[in-house]
């Protein structure tokens, strides 16, 4: 069963967010070209968002608002690199979902208060010798495989958040 996502009976979450990518340029959104193999294998198995806007800009306020459900007035976190931290009392999905039995896991570089409610938060950085080759998925994904192989092995259902910049 867990092969199928499921352990018990809840589903496992997996939420991959392609930092500055545009859905119009993969397959599973109708594009025409074979950009994305991969994702479109993904999204044939789960469940496509084909209406999904982000509600603030830049990634640190839409982010703090997609975990907590609240609008960036409301969470304090209004710009990318301020340096206030998440109002008191706003509780995030990870946190939610680990008080809940969820085994929780995250490969992402932001920090701050996104590792809250995470078993585990892996980071990466990129190798910054070549200017023009600052964030590549190959570094996320090879990141993200070990924690993928632990969350497999267990038995509570698990909630993963995968975060690829380039």
């Amino acid at each position: 069963c867990g092969r199928h996502g499921r352990r018990g009976s809840r589903l496992n979450v997996v939420l991959i967010a392609l930092d500055t990518q545009r859905a119009d340029h993969l397959g599973c959104y109708g594009y025409e070209r074979d950009t994305s193999p991969f994702i479109d294998g993904v999204a044939g198995g789960g469940v496509l968002f084909e209406r999904c806007y982000a509600p603030n800009i830049p990634t640190r306020p839409s982010f703090t608002t997609m975990f907590s459900g609240k609008e960036a007035i409301t969470h304090d976190i209004i710009n990318i690199s301020g340096r206030v931290p998440i109002a008191e009392g706003v509780k995030l999905l990870p946190e939610i979902l680990k008080e809940n039995g969820w085994a929780t896991a995250a490969v992402d570089s932001m920090g701050a208060h996104f590792a809250r409610g995470f078993d585990v938060y892996a980071t990466y950085d990129w190798d910054r010798s070549v200017p023009t080759e600052l964030r590549q998925a190959e570094t996320v994904t090879n990141t993200a495989l070990p924690v993928v192989e632990r969350l497999l092995e267990q038995e509570d259902p698990f909630f993963l958040f995968v975060h690829y910049w380039d």
